[in-house]
């Protein structure tokens, strides 16, 4: 995630959370955004924004950088168990396919001989 979209993801917190006082000053903001964008260089900024929305809906305090990424892994595994079982059943789909075209050809070759 770029600074950039680390101040969006921050923005959004700040939104969610008007009551937060402290983080609308300046100096806050700057240590936070370099925090924040540190913590979460490696993550996808579509994933953090929505733990940060999930978060949103389900806490009514500021969260932790612990507690979004957190659900940020949670997401990301979700994400990548089900990608797995989509490509598992694509891979049994595919075998079965095999299996019976391969079948089918035996077939043929013994009904013509």
């Amino acid at each position: 995630m770029t600074k950039q979209e680390t101040i969006k993801v921050i923005t959004l917190l700040i939104m969610s959370y008007p009551s937060q006082d402290k983080l609308k000053e300046e100096e806050t903001l700057k240590g936070m955004v370099a925090v924040w964008s540190e913590c979460f260089k490696d993550d996808d900024v579509n994933v953090v924004l929505k733990a940060c929305k999930k978060h949103i809906i389900s806490n009514k305090w500021f969260p932790s950088i612990a507690e979004i990424k957190a659900l940020v892994d949670e997401l990301v595994t979700n994400a990548n168990n089900t990608l797995l079982e989509i490509l598992s059943r694509g891979i049994k789909i595919e075998i079965s396919s095999v299996e019976h075209k391969q079948i089918g050809g035996k077939e043929n070759e013994n009904e013509t001989h």
